[in-house]
């Protein structure tokens, strides 16, 4: 599963806090407002129980006489639809207003406290005139009304914040990576054909710069770590040329010489058969030391595959017809290419040697080659033990042996050194997979220049 980039991450993160911090603002919001409503509901009430207490004073005789109708006559208009008890210290009910429907108020003189009337919420306030005490009350509708309609609000808006917080995010993120995104793209420029690139370091001082300092000074070590490497092949590859050469010559010699035991000829044979070998593997050494530097030279110019082609194939008929391998090849009289001839000889001998090794008696190889637009493309296919899927990039690796070749002749840097000269001339060389029962290498040159 592929993670999201940090763009997204940062806009999702944006989108989640933004939600949080909603819903923070709504959890202290709607209490704070609730209290405060409630506090000034109980102040209005403690007002109207004032007027009331005011108008009552001058008739208090007559209200505590239950004279009918004198209550309801004293009423403001701005008061007759509040809820109303109006009692005498005896326990009398002097008054009570129509809307509570026969229900008895109660509470503590000077104090506000909640009550339900009728089924719904309602806030009381009771105050004492003299003999009298009043019951003065209201229903909460419009202040649950208010809470309602605030919440509403908060969730109305909420899709509102988080697009605007994911798009926020997504920009602001967007910017916060752009210098990461350049120091990535500046990074994979540097290569082992430019081991001497840098990534560039923002002018800011920031986090960004002091990261792309670091990893200049990292790259500065792999360089000189790679280049004493690379050195240190080349100089021993170079310096054991000169004793393998004494030593080949020498065992040359010893073979030469009459008068030895079949044991010791037999043993000189095979110290022959050795150093050729060690040989070999030196050149090859050396050569792949001046490709991992950068020295390799090519002598590149116009040049045509066929006749290259024609003479390696040669040997590879002399070779298969010992072996009782069948060959067959198929390609126009010019394959005109932009290379030069020695290497891609040296490309096209690893890859015959290769197919010839791996190819039971009895087996076929086979090569084709074409010349298009864009280059030549030459194919080298042979039959035998297939090689696996998690093995297709690992046959081109350094000293690497394939379970199928194991008793196979070879130190495993032939295809590592044809891919090698195949880049180096803008080229590739790569397994096939496409055909059943066929390994099939593709090689493939760029075309001359025109003009």
């Amino acid at each position: 599963m592929r993670a999201c980039s940090l763009k997204l991450q940062f806009a999702l993160l944006s989108a989640v806090l933004a939600v949080l911090a909603l819903g923070l603002a709504g959890a202290v919001l709607l209490p704070v407002v609730r209290h405060r409503q409630l506090y000034d509901l109980d102040e209005q009430l403690a007002r109207d129980a004032a007027v009331l207490q005011g108008i009552f004073a001058a008739k208090e005789a007559e209200i505590l006489a239950g004279t009918p109708g004198v209550v309801a006559g004293l009423l403001p208009p701005n008061l007759r639809l509040r809820y109303l008890e109006v009692e005498a210290l005896d326990g009398r009910v002097l008054h009570r207003s129509g809307n509570l429907r026969g229900l008895d108020l109660t509470g503590e003189v000077g104090r506000a406290h909640p009550a339900t009337i009728a089924g719904q919420a309602a806030r009381l306030r009771t105050a004492r005139q003299g003999e009298l005490v009043l019951h003065v009350g209201t229903r909460l509708g419009t202040l649950d009304k208010t809470q309602r309609d605030l919440a509403m609000s908060l969730l109305t808006v909420l899709p509102l914040v988080v697009l605007g917080a994911f798009g926020g995010g997504l920009l602001l993120g967007r910017r916060a990576v752009r210098p990461i995104a350049a120091l990535t793209a500046a990074a994979e420029t540097i290569s082992t054909e430019r081991p001497g690139d840098r990534l560039p370091v923002p002018p800011t001082g920031d986090e960004v710069a002091r990261l792309t300092e670091v990893l200049n000074r990292s790259f500065d070590r792999l360089q000189r770590a790679y280049e004493a490497a690379a050195r240190f092949s080349a100089d021993a590859s170079h310096q054991l040329k000169t004793p393998l050469a004494v030593m080949r010559a020498g065992v040359d010699a010893l073979g030469k010489m009459g008068g030895q035991v079949p044991e010791v000829q037999a043993e000189v044979e095979v110290l022959r058969r050795q150093s050729r070998r060690l040989t070999t593997m030196v050149d090859d050494l050396l050569l792949l030391a001046q490709v991992d530097a950068g020295r390799l030279e090519l002598e590149s110019g116009p040049s045509d595959l066929q006749p290259l082609l024609e003479r390696v194939w040669e040997d590879l008929e002399a070779l298969a017809a010992e072996q009782n391998v069948s060959v067959e090849r198929s390609w126009p009289e010019a394959l005109p290419c932009h290379a030069d001839p020695r290497r891609v000889a040296l490309i096209l001998q690893n890859l015959l040697e290769n197919a010839i090794k791996y190819t039971p008696p009895g087996g076929r190889i086979r090569g084709v080659a074409t010349a298009g637009a864009a280059g030549v493309e030459c194919r080298i296919a042979n039959t035998g033990a297939p090689i696996a899927a998690a093995q297709c990039e690992a046959i081109f690796e350094r000293f690497h042996r394939s379970g199928a070749g194991e008793n196979v002749p070879g130190h495993g840097l032939g295809l590592n050194i044809a891919r090698a000269l195949a880049r180096a001339h803008g080229g590739d060389l790569f397994l096939d997979r496409d055909e059943a029962g066929w390994t099939t290498f593709v090689l493939r040159l760029p075309r001359a220049p025109a003009g």
